[in-house]
């Protein structure tokens, strides 16, 4: 079934697009040194920021049928990080994000987080390659994007900061359907 509201889950993990109820643990998470680095290029945006992109991300998901999705522990609700689609650079390049906060790291959660926002833009949004990025300084999300499924790119400097590339073609991709994608959920 394709998700109509963007809303699913995995084994442990539900998403649903950003929502303003989430914008200050949103804030909190993406103002924290490493996602910070990774995401912003070291800019610490503001709360008013933080909105702008979950009103954007919501846009998106409107005009695309992508973009930025909360991610909640399915057994407590509690809000442990976010991932999706969100266009990088310049020129704006379409790429796979995620972050888990500080204390969920270490667990498959981004692992779990990426590989179901990499089904979601193979399965439904019929995407050919997905590519993702980061800071060379910042080596844990390059070893959950290689978790992923992903692969090595290109190394370059992006906006000042040397920065890793990963992608994945939808021919080595294995869709995976233990996601449950509930449009109730």
């Amino acid at each position: 079934m394709k998700p109509v509201n963007y809303c699913f889950k995995t084994r442990n993990l539900t998403f649903s697009p950003l929502s303003l109820r989430d914008s200050d643990k949103l804030h909190d998470l993406w103002t924290s040194e490493r996602v910070c680095e990774s995401l912003w290029g070291d800019d610490i945006i503001s709360k008013e920021q933080t909105k702008t992109i979950i009103n954007d991300s919501k846009h998106l998901f409107r005009k695309e049928k992508l973009g930025l999705w909360s991610v909640k522990l399915k057994k407590n609700n509690t809000l442990l990080g976010f991932g999706g689609f969100w266009y990088l650079y310049e020129p704006a390049e379409l790429q796979l994000i995620f972050s888990v906060e500080k204390q969920y790291r270490g667990y498959g959660y981004g692992t779990e987080i990426a590989r179901a926002i990499i089904h979601f833009g193979f399965k439904y949004r019929a995407m050919q390659v997905i590519v993702g990025s980061n800071s060379s300084t910042n080596k844990a999300p390059s070893r959950v994007l290689q978790k992923a499924g992903m692969l090595f790119n290109k190394q370059i400097t992006q906006d000042g900061l040397a920065t890793i590339y990963y992608n994945i073609p939808k021919s080595r991709w294995f869709l995976d359907d233990s996601l449950e994608f509930d449009a109730s959920a």
